[in-house]
């Protein structure tokens, strides 16, 4: 019994092996086939079958979305009470291989911390200026690495809000472990999300990021002082947005990592710098301070906006 016992554990780590191709490594198929309860599995042909998709389906929801599989239903009712028990396990051991990810946002100007309202910063044109208001949005967060790691995280809309210090720390939960070499996100929301109404939770119009009046979104938000503003109060204002051809404001933001581990369990951190100094360095606030309309130059703008992000 012990030698069939042998045989059967090699023939399902062949099946296992099959189906996991593309998708997992052999240590998987190591830990399933050491795993404590591997002896009260049933070697029926059909029974294998179900449970190489049950978890594959399982590895490929944790690992490739995100999915915590104890917050769904993965094991179907017809499975035994051993078998059940077997793969609820399994799933555990699918949920350690996943970490969580802190990305912290970091705004600065030229390399200084970034200091609201009584901090004077000079540009590289010259003007001096002081910074009243800074808000932008992120969205669509992925990351990227070998061996086809990938991870995207879902509903991803996050407003980072320079007076709000709880909206300088973004988390990532169920990362699948590996090593990341690229981090890409949206500065901005996309069409769908703008033609879909005022929406909750950082989507909130009441954050003051939505043109009722335009029914879309300001992908980014910034204003402040400078007497180089032939303007009331010398005050400059900067709200960017648009998501109509051909003055569509969101972009796509791709930034390499060093590259970054993930490790099952526990939370890595990175820095998120956005340096504003990179964008004032484009502009003379005498000629340009004021922008609240989608327009070919409120493109230009979050182009310039795009390239103030960096990873520390």
């Amino acid at each position: 019994m012990g030698s069939m016992n042998i045989v059967l554990r090699g023939l399902f780590a062949g099946v296992v092996l099959v189906g996991f191709c593309g998708f997992y490594t052999p240590y998987w198929t190591i830990l399933i086939l050491t795993h404590r309860h591997i002896d009260h599995i049933s070697f029926k042909p059909l029974e294998i079958k179900k449970l190489c998709d049950l978890c594959a389906y399982v590895l490929k929801n944790v690992q490739q979305y995100g999915v915590d599989p104890r917050a769904a239903r993965l094991i179907p009712d017809s499975m035994t009470n051993r078998n059940a028990r077997f793969f609820g396990e399994i799933q555990e051991l699918a949920l350690q291989s996943t970490g969580t990810l802190q990305i912290t946002i970091i705004p600065q100007f030229d390399g200084a911390s970034l200091i609201l309202n009584n901090q004077q910063y000079r540009t590289q044109n010259g003007d001096s200026l002081y910074i009243d208001l800074l808000r932008f949005y992120l969205s669509a967060i992925k990351m990227q690495g070998k061996n086809n790691a990938c991870f995207v995280e879902q509903d991803s809309y996050h407003l980072f809000d320079a007076e709000e210090p709880g909206s300088h720390t973004m988390i990532l939960n169920n990362v699948p472990a590996g090593r990341y070499d690229s981090l890409c996100f949206f500065v901005g929301t996309d069409s769908l999300t703008n033609v879909s109404g005022a929406m909750g939770g950082d989507l909130d119009p009441t954050k003051g990021m939505y043109w009722a009046w335009n029914s879309g979104y300001i992908n980014v938000k910034l204003e402040g002082r400078s007497k180089a503003c032939q303007t009331r109060h010398n005050v400059f204002e900067f709200h960017i947005g648009g998501y109509m051809p051909p003055h569509q404001t969101v972009r796509r933001v791709v930034l390499p990592l060093k590259p970054l581990e993930i490790k099952g369990g526990e939370v890595t951190s990175v820095q998120l710098i956005v340096d504003l100094g990179k964008f004032f360095s484009q502009i003379r606030l005498a000629e340009t301070n004021s922008l609240m309309i989608p327009s070919k130059q409120a493109t230009q703008l979050v182009d310039w906006f795009t390239g103030t992000f960096m990873l520390n």
